[in-house]
């Protein structure tokens, strides 16, 4: 919902200052609840990364299995895995000719991939 500010009252300066200050207190809390789940991973590990992926993503499979993993291929839609042949297709060519110093790797749809790599 959009907040509509009137700049023409008189109080306009406490409104607006009052405004704001909830909106940064919103997002500290979030910056807070965010360096918890950081820390709590880094001390606790992939039993927190199950935890939070429970939690948020009501997700109880973090390694599916290979029938999940076929049956979720299968469902995709078509062009979505085009989308993503072509990405691996395009950063596998590229990622393969790193091993020479200048690279210079143009894809079909004209696009100029080049990197300079110093030995």
């Amino acid at each position: 919902m959009i907040k509509i500010l009137d700049n023409k009252i008189n109080n306009f300066d406490t409104v607006l200052s009052n405004f704001l200050s909830k909106r940064k207190k919103k997002i500290q809390l979030n910056s807070i609840s965010v360096s918890k789940i950081i820390r709590d991973v880094k001390k606790n590990g992939d039993k927190s990364v199950l935890k939070y992926e429970r939690r948020f993503n009501k997700n109880n499979i973090v390694n599916p299995s290979s029938k999940q993993i076929a049956k979720s291929i299968k469902s995709l839609n078509q062009k979505v895995k085009k989308a993503i042949n072509l990405s691996y297709n395009r950063i596998y060519r590229f990622h393969s000719l790193q091993k020479f110093k200048n690279i210079s790797y143009v894809d079909n749809y004209k696009i100029n991939l080049s990197t300079n790599m110093y030995p």
